[in-house]
């Protein structure tokens, strides 16, 4: 599958699943967005944007991302993205599952946990990381 190809179907996906999640899907101007999301201490970026962000800072391609690798510099990188989606976006461990083509939330479970343990053993490449994706994800535009 072509990387163009393969990130059309990704995107298609990740719309088709927030849909399903949040069905009253109320528009909102731009402006109001910012509003809300500041109040509720939400992030303003949408997760799919996030989601392909988080790839480019991470120097990761869709392919090997999404994939089933084991190689610790792939896991760490999907690690991380999944431990914000889920603590920053408050995206359910079900969706997330979904997300990254898993069979159900309990790999979500036991991230969270292993991500704990990198945090508190202060593993270096993943400090590295997580510090790169949570100064990306605390940036708020101007207004």
């Amino acid at each position: 599958m072509c990387p163009n190809k393969f990130k059309k179907d990704f995107m298609n996906k990740i719309s088709k699943l927030f849909n399903e999640q949040d069905s009253n899907n109320i528009e909102l101007t731009m402006q109001a967005s910012i509003e809300v999301a500041s109040k509720k201490n939400m992030p303003i970026i949408p997760m799919d944007e996030f989601i392909n962000m988080c790839m480019e800072e991470l120097d990761i391609k869709a392919e090997l991302f999404f994939s089933k690798d084991r190689k610790r510099d792939y896991i760490y990188k999907r690690y991380v993205v999944q431990y914000f989606l889920r603590n920053d976006y408050g995206i359910t461990l079900q969706l997330i599952a979904q997300i990254f083509g898993l069979r159900d939330h309990s790999t979500i479970v036991h991230t969270l946990k292993v991500v704990d343990n990198l945090l508190y053993t202060n593993d270096e490449l993943f400090l590295s990381y997580f510090n790169k994706i949570k100064s990306m994800a605390t940036i708020q535009p101007q207004l």
